[in-house]
């Protein structure tokens, strides 16, 4: 027969289980980056590669805000810079810059970045929704703003807006 201690031992085990797997279903799983100044995020799950940038082939006629266009696996994927479609200062490109590839399904194309962070877990408990006074281009695509000041956005928006992506 257990002893009380061993019961109480047992208990806190179970519990302490049942308090991590919450927390595991209420974190989001993140690739933080940088876009000068900023810290933004997107939800794993769309992220295909991240990547040194490689030779971008400029296409003329197209908005200010695609870089060009890259080959990544045989593919030929556009390359867009959130920085100039959010409205941020531009500082030119260094070898802290990093291609992250996204994508759904068979559409896919690459977010230039001024640098990964890597892995970011956040609770989507105590994620703020996005300031109301937000007006530029991009607010529309800000999911929430974390109190560390890491804005999330939404990529399953991203990758289905019009605005970004070019028409054939």
């Amino acid at each position: 027969m257990k002893n009380d201690k061993e019961i109480m031992k047992n208990r806190v085990v179970q519990y302490a289980r049942r308090t991590t797997d919450t927390a595991a279903l209420n974190q989001l799983s993140l690739i933080g980056f940088r876009l000068h100044p900023e810290i933004y995020a997107i939800d794993y799950a769309y992220v295909k590669e991240v990547r040194t940038v490689i030779e971008i082939t400029a296409i003329p006629g197209t908005p200010n805000f695609i870089m060009g266009i890259i080959n990544f696996r045989g593919n030929m994927l556009s390359v867009v810079n959130l920085k100039t479609f959010f409205g941020l200062k531009e500082k030119g490109l260094t070898e802290f810059n990093k291609l992250i590839i996204i994508g759904k399904g068979n559409f896919e194309f690459g977010i230039m970045t001024d640098g990964i962070l890597g892995n970011i877990r956040l609770d989507q408990h105590k994620l703020n929704s996005p300031p109301l006074t937000l007006s530029e281009s991009g607010a529309e695509f800000i999911k929430a703003v974390s109190s560390e000041g890491i804005i999330l956005l939404d990529t399953e928006k991203i990758l289905s807006s019009k605005k970004l992506s070019i028409q054939q």
